[in-house]
């Protein structure tokens, strides 16, 4: 193929369904990645939430200071789950 048949056929803007949906794809793709913004520091905040309630129930310093990446102590996951109560 010629260098210019390559460029008339990745050239969106001759293709019908892009030109009528590239706003809409635009704006999906832009709140897609501002959700991922957001969501992630509350998603890391929920997982250390869950890991501290198992551990008031079970109290298994061991396992759980792993999870939360502690030093291997009761008081350690002890005063790092103090503030989710």
């Amino acid at each position: 193929m010629a260098k210019k048949d390559w460029k008339k056929i990745f050239n969106l803007n001759t293709y019908e369904w892009w030109r009528n949906h590239r706003r809409l794809v635009t704006f999906a793709l832009l709140l897609f990645a501002f959700g991922a913004y957001v969501r992630y520091p509350s998603a890391e905040l929920l997982r250390i939430k869950k890991y501290c309630g198992e551990w008031f129930s079970f109290r298994d310093t061991e396992t759980y200071s792993k999870k939360l990446k502690l030093k291997n102590s009761y008081s350690a996951v002890e005063n790092y789950c103090a503030w989710f109560k």
